[in-house]
């Protein structure tokens, strides 16, 4: 079990706010009854997105690429029969390259798994704690750089050559500055 952090409140807080939504849209009694802005703006999109989504909370593994998603929720277009791959975002609103590329991996498993009909066409985020919608429609580019990612991910791995990334070592509860037995050099 990994130790509370000082940013632990932070992960909590997305995972209920998360299972708060799948139990909004299947009609079940709120758990941690939000009252805050995280509400607020979700009942905003609702108002704006008034269908159900189609999955939620939908965890996937390609077995080909070796690689598991957990994809926040797919909604079918309400005027087009395509799908949108959506993730919803309690954090800090991110710069559009992450945005895509995080998206990019999302439907990417969602494809390669075939659990839709056909490939999503659109991708979005929604940023609860500013009520900001990022949609696009999804770029085959960016799939492109994320398969030459994953590979070259694999390969550093295959060589002993995958490094931690010392950013994360500030979050993490295995940190030895929050009581863990990892130092963060990036060498242990």
């Amino acid at each position: 079990q990994e130790r509370d952090t000082p940013f632990s409140h932070y992960g909590k807080s997305g995972n209920n706010f998360h299972q708060d939504v799948v139990n909004f849209y299947e009609g079940k009694e709120l758990i941690y009854g939000y009252d805050d802005v995280f509400w607020f703006n979700f009942l905003k999109f609702t108002n704006m997105v008034k269908t159900k989504p189609l999955h939620q909370e939908l965890k996937l593994y390609d077995e080909e690429l070796d690689f598991v998603g957990i994809v926040d929720a797919i909604y079918k277009h309400d005027k087009e029969d395509e799908y949108i791959v959506l993730d919803w975002k309690t954090g800090k609103e991110k710069d559009e390259i992450s945005i895509r590329e995080e998206l990019g991996f999302y439907k990417l498993i969602v494809d390669r798994t075939s659990t839709l009909p056909k490939p999503i066409k659109y991708w979005a985020m929604y940023f609860v704690q500013s009520g900001h919608l990022f949609f696009e429609e999804a770029k085959q580019e960016v799939i492109d750089n994320i398969l030459k990612k994953i590979s070259q991910t694999k390969d550093f791995i295959k060589v002993g050559e995958f490094k931690k990334n010392p950013k994360s070592c500030y979050f993490c509860g295995y940190n030895i500055k929050v009581g863990g037995s990892c130092s963060g050099d990036e060498n242990v």
